[in-house]
């Protein structure tokens, strides 16, 4: 899967896992699981890395 950096940045995160993409206007939300990753690849962690620490 590609992912698109710089949109992935303009997500905005709240703690409780409510998410806001600005470019749509799409909110949704997501488990522990998926704010995780959410703030990994923001962050710019490589998806292999993701994975990694998934699991660690």
């Amino acid at each position: 899967m590609d992912i698109e950096a710089p949109r992935l940045r303009e997500l905005a995160l709240s703690d409780s896992g409510f998410v806001f993409d600005p470019l749509t206007g799409h909110t949704f939300t997501v488990n522990p699981s998926g704010l995780f990753i959410l703030r990994l690849l923001k962050d710019g962690v490589e998806e292999s890395q993701v994975a990694a620490r998934l699991t660690f």
